[in-house]
């Protein structure tokens, strides 16, 4: 088969799996049907390439809103999406004023109207007199997350749009006896016991019996059917196991599939508590935790191994001129979070492109497999094969 050939098969079975990682654009939340058929099919398509593919069940807290966020600043309504973990309000909500955080320039309280009056001369209200949280995107439109610093408050908190900030720091900073600082939040959710979801772990042996850990999850936000974000990542390390399937790697490659990334990472923190377990956790020598690679043709890597980095950039860099890797001297964990707490080199590969308008579809509902760039899919697969063919550690 040609190069061609080959290259137009990768994009027609990746279409293929997409759609049915997506089916419906129904929202892979973890503990879902729809993520445990997204398990399904990582363990379908990784049993086609893998000597060995097993299953890890582990259980997750169940948390997710009900019905519409009510939120209002002034007189404008905005969206917002809770994060994950939130309480809901009461269900008559919450209403007090709009204020500014001086712990984070990206988030915004909601206080107690009084309260906010009350301290007009003395710098603002406290941290301790907050009511519920506002917290900007980091991209664009507002969207849900996970922070283990808002959790631990218990207060309601809601994502909402990078595009407000300006309204929404005129609205803080206006006075308290006026209507335009007043601030109303309503929503409810449903926080109701345990419930499984599943990793699903492939081996592909090597050269060498030490592995390095490929991972990739399959869950998504619950407002979002995570095309980019992770689906057709998913995809390409499905794609990498079937080319090492053929082609012996120099290391044993290891392929996660996560589940629960975006609720704290517990997928990867199972997996390795398994491994720690079994007393195998020293065979992996480096993680490289791939997320979101179709926003953009630059690949970003965040590690401290610095000569690793390295490696993978130059093979980036083969790929054409206009390819710019970018090496963050930093560990942004996620998926990686567990491994590195425990001595692991890691790797976080993302990307971006020329402007933010893909990384705008992170945790959002247009995040659609319409929107997946096949080329881009396919650059970052074979960057990658070549760069997992020749790595040194």
């Amino acid at each position: 088969m040609s190069l061609v050939e080959s290259r137009e098969k990768r994009a027609k079975e990746l279409q293929g799996v997409l759609s049915e990682l997506c089916a419906g654009n129904v929202p892979r939340w973890a503990g879902t049907p729809a993520d445990d058929r997204a398990a399904q099919i990582a363990e379908r398509e990784l049993s086609k390439w893998c000597a060995r593919v097993e299953t890890q069940e582990f259980t997750i807290p169940w948390w997710r809103p009900r019905g519409v966020v009510h939120l209002q600043v002034g007189d404008r309504q905005l969206e917002g999406y809770p994060h994950y973990g939130s309480p809901g309000t009461a269900p008559d909500g919450i209403i007090g004023v709009l204020k500014t955080d001086p712990d984070n320039v990206s988030r915004f309280r909601i206080v107690p109207s009084d309260v906010a009056a009350a301290a007009r001369t003395t710098g603002g209200p406290s941290r301790g007199e907050t009511l519920a949280y506002l917290v900007l995107s980091p991209f664009g439109e507002a969207v849900p997350r996970y922070d283990a610093e808002l959790i631990r408050t218990r207060l309601p908190v809601v994502g909402v749009s990078r595009w407000e900030e300006a309204f929404l720091r005129e609205a803080a900073e206006a006075d308290t006896r006026k209507s335009a600082s007043r601030g109303e939040l309503q929503f409810d959710v449903e926080d109701s016991g345990d419930r499984t979801t599943n990793n699903v772990i492939g081996t592909i042996p090597g050269k060498r019996s030490e592995e390095i850990l490929l991972i990739a999850h399959h869950d998504c936000q619950y407002n979002s059917p995570g095309a980019n974000d992770n689906a057709a990542t998913l995809i390409v390390m499905f794609q990498l196991a079937e080319y090492f399937s053929r082609n012996t790697p120099p290391w044993t490659l290891t392929f996660l599939a996560s589940g629960a990334e975006e609720i704290g990472f517990r997928g990867a923190y199972a997996y390795a508590e398994k491994r720690q377990r079994e007393g195998t956790l020293d065979m992996i020598k480096l993680t490289l935790n791939f997320d979101s690679l179709t926003y953009g043709k630059h690949p970003h890597f965040f590690t401290t191994e610095t000569s690793v980095a390295e490696q993978g950039s130059e093979v980036f860099r083969r790929q054409g001129a206009d390819v710019v890797p970018v090496l963050h001297n930093e560990v942004a964990t996620l998926d990686s979070e567990p491994f590195v707490e425990r001595g692991i080199p890691s790797i976080f590969l993302n990307s971006r492109g020329d402007d933010e308008s893909k990384v705008r579809l992170w945790h959002r509902p247009e995040d659609t497999p319409e929107t997946v760039d096949l080329d881009l899919t396919e650059e970052y697969y074979q960057a990658l094969v070549t760069f997992l063919s020749e790595v040194t550690l």
